[in-house]
């Protein structure tokens, strides 16, 4: 069942599941991930996971200035549309979120999945103090995943 004004929107559910957030919070660490990879291309001189050989030559010629920048404008393209994936879902995510009666939940949901604190940062913001169970188990009860 879609809301009117989310019709457009491939996110645009009524319910969000906690498979949704863990998804957005995956989403998030890729796009991460992307991100620190596309830095490393600045460096031809290694490669990110570090097995290239250093300094060997191929057998063809060819213009590693030109290389690199292919490289990085396709990482450019693979980043922007891992972030315009993540905008759409984490609006999906907020407007759902709205529909939450439960403030603390929706704190603790903020800042575990859309802000990316673990659940003792989640637990000091929303309690006070950090417990890696009070948070969690708050929020896994909230979609009846424990008692």
């Amino acid at each position: 069942m879609k809301r009117k004004h989310g019709e457009g929107r491939r996110y645009a559910l009524d319910i969000i599941t906690i498979e949704d957030l863990e998804q957005f919070r995956g989403m998030s660490s890729e796009l991460e991930a992307l991100t620190e990879e596309r830095t490393w291309l600045y460096y031809p001189v290694s490669s990110p996971n570090g097995r290239e050989n250093i300094g060997q030559r191929g057998n063809t010629p060819s213009d590693p200035t030109a290389s690199a920048y292919h490289k990085i404008e396709a990482m450019d393209k693979r980043i922007e549309r891992a972030r315009e994936e993540i905008i759409e879902k984490q609006n999906a995510i907020l407007d759902w979120l709205e529909t939450v009666s439960d403030r603390e939940v929706r704190a603790m949901i903020h800042w575990h999945y859309i802000r990316g604190l673990n659940w003792k940062q989640t637990s000091r913001k929303v309690y006070g103090y950090s417990d890696y169970q009070v948070a969690r188990k708050r929020v896994m009860r909230f979609f009846g995943r424990e008692k």
